[in-house]
């Protein structure tokens, strides 16, 4: 996963996207989750010379540790990938976007998100290198 601090977006590659990175072995596949519900609408999200297109959705996050697994209500919004174009440089399963206030209203903060779930004690992120 890529962190992006200049975007709310959370997106992940769909297993049935035909272009993207891996996907077909390790992409999501929305059809497997009991907990899943899209928008129905399709969206693309531009940045800079690539774009990402998929559907908006509602469905579980989970973070996985080694001390424990946790995750979000059901209704943590994002976007299923299902075509990308001119990011074929990226080979990453999907981006996190962590920025502190909200760009777009369609996607909700993660780190906000992961906090009102409990699953974090406060509302900050840091990168260990």
């Amino acid at each position: 996963m890529l962190v992006d601090t200049g975007s709310n977006w959370l997106w992940v590659n769909s297993k049935y996207c035909n272009n993207c990175v891996e996907a077909k072995t390790k992409g999501f596949d929305h059809l497997t989750s009991s907990t899943f519900d899209a928008i129905k609408k399709p969206f693309v999200l531009h940045y800079g010379s690539g774009s990402v297109a998929g559907l908006p959705a509602f469905d579980q996050v989970c973070l996985v540790s080694r001390s424990r697994d946790s995750c979000t209500s059901s209704e943590m919004e994002f976007m299923v990938v299902l075509r990308q174009s001119g990011l074929d440089f990226l080979k990453v399963q999907g981006l996190i976007g962590m920025t502190p206030t909200r760009m777009e209203k369609e996607a909700d903060l993660f780190i906000e998100e992961l906090y009102a779930a409990g699953v974090v004690d406060s509302q900050v992120f840091s990168i260990y290198i």
